[in-house]
């Protein structure tokens, strides 16, 4: 090569690069501009995305009302609500691929609730009944008459989405370990994943400056709520990265067998009344999407917080949202069909018949 195009060549290759450089900035304000407009329609203050590509993390930022806030991927708290249910379960197959804890026995061997203590059918819980939501149980006992937990079907026999039966695998590893759940999160699963901002009870050294509170429908503040203990469903605080990388983490399937890896990707029972979505290892399964992928998926619910992960595990892809508003949902699913090419596609299928 003359060196004359050899020095074109090389010029070209520079323009180029910096134009794809100019036009990926642009992209990412556009982006961002669009999802700035869409916080302050749904009265949404915040809102963090992770996203993983090809096995990596490449993105973790919150946006704000009008601007990005400094350092807040790796600094912002938030409460996440049931996205905390897969953090569970990450302990439970950690305890059991290390021969500690076995999904099949009777959780009756370690805790009893008093409520169901004359029940036999205590006997038939398996930390696996719990896992898929089939332990039973409605999702909390206050929703019974008389607020007591009682058995709604046998184990194993029905799906029920339930966070009492994450509270009672909670009390079943507490009292065989003899320690205290949030002793158990952090020792096997924080600290290996270097999920260094993550907490299952409100820490005493966190500052209120660095957490995103929750906000109403209107964008009102929620008085904020400092959990003094552990709730195995739904007491996780932590940031963006942190939930990044775990979110990676189960992608790879780190810290657990490749038996158990199976499983959280094989659904445990179908969900009748959707098509091709199934309950997988606390892992909603949703099979048969284009190009051969398949998902797994979480939500989180509670006042003022709206939270999802998705993982597509054939193209290694990933995405968790987190809001803290009221109406967040309504922005969760907009970033997924933003971020996702098969997003639509999930949205679509997790709908009812009814609203389709």
């Amino acid at each position: 090569m003359k060196t004359r195009d050899f020095i074109l060549t090389i010029l070209f290759s520079l323009i180029f690069s910096y134009s794809n450089a100019q036009n990926e900035r642009i992209a990412n304000a556009s982006l961002k501009h669009r999802m700035d407009s869409l916080l302050k329609a749904q009265n949404v203050p915040m809102l963090a995305m992770g996203l993983i590509e090809n096995n990596e993390i490449v993105m973790t930022e919150v946006l704000g009302l009008s601007k990005p806030i400094n350092n807040a991927s790796s600094e912002l708290q938030f409460s996440v609500a049931s996205l905390t249910k897969p953090v569970t379960m990450m302990l439970a197959l950690t305890l059991a691929s290390n021969k500690a804890w076995n999904l099949d026995e009777s959780l009756a061997h370690y805790w009893i609730d008093p409520d169901v203590r004359g029940d036999t059918l205590v006997n038939r819980l398996t930390s696996r009944h719990v896992l898929s939501h089939q332990g039973g149980f409605i999702n909390w006992r206050s929703m019974n008459p008389g607020g007591k937990l009682v058995f709604d079907t046998p184990p194993g026999t029905a799906f029920r989405y339930s966070g009492e039966g994450y509270e009672y695998l909670r009390h079943a590893m507490e009292k065989k370990f003899n320690k205290h759940f949030e002793y158990l999160v952090d020792s096997l699963v924080f600290k290996p994943l270097h999920m260094n901002h993550s907490y299952m009870k409100w820490p005493d050294h966190l500052d209120t400056l660095k957490y995103a509170g929750r906000f109403d429908q209107h964008g009102k503040k929620y008085p904020i709520e400092k959990p003094a203990s552990a709730n195995a469903a739904a007491s996780l605080i932590t940031t963006i990265r942190d939930y990044a990388e775990f979110a990676l983490a189960c992608l790879k399937g780190e810290g657990i067998s490749a038996d158990l890896n199976r499983q959280i990707h094989t659904p445990q029972i179908m969900v009748t009344q959707v098509r091709d979505v199934g309950i997988g290892l606390s892992w909603v399964v949703i099979k048969n999407l284009s190009r051969n992928e398949y998902a797994l998926m979480h939500t989180g619910s509670d006042p003022g917080i709206k939270t999802l992960i998705v993982l597509l595990p054939k193209s290694k892809r990933g995405l968790v949202v987190f809001t803290n508003g009221d109406n967040g949902k309504n922005v969760y699913e907009a970033v997924l069909r933003e971020m996702l090419d098969v997003g639509n596609e999930i949205l679509l299928r997790m709908k009812k018949p009814s609203e389709n």
